[in-house]
């Protein structure tokens, strides 16, 4: 059994070593949470920017930035 000062040390040098992969995997799935967030709103509104804001919770404008952020027509 490791002592508490070596589990930190291991603890340390694990978050270390795959702290960028966690981190880089949670932006990927964030990015696709949103774009398909995006998608699902433009369609159960019939593609009506003003109402799919709304649904998002956001401005329309910021909508359209996300839109263009993710090559959605």
């Amino acid at each position: 059994m490791n002592t508490p000062e070596e589990q930190k040390y291991f603890y340390r040098m694990f978050d270390e070593m795959y702290a960028d992969e966690c981190a880089q995997t949670l932006i990927e799935k964030t990015e696709k949470l949103e774009k398909d967030s995006i998608r699902n709103a433009l369609y159960e509104t019939d593609g009506n920017r003003t109402l799919a804001a709304k649904r998002l919770g956001i401005g329309r404008t910021c909508l359209l930035a996300k839109m263009r952020k993710h090559s959605i027509s």
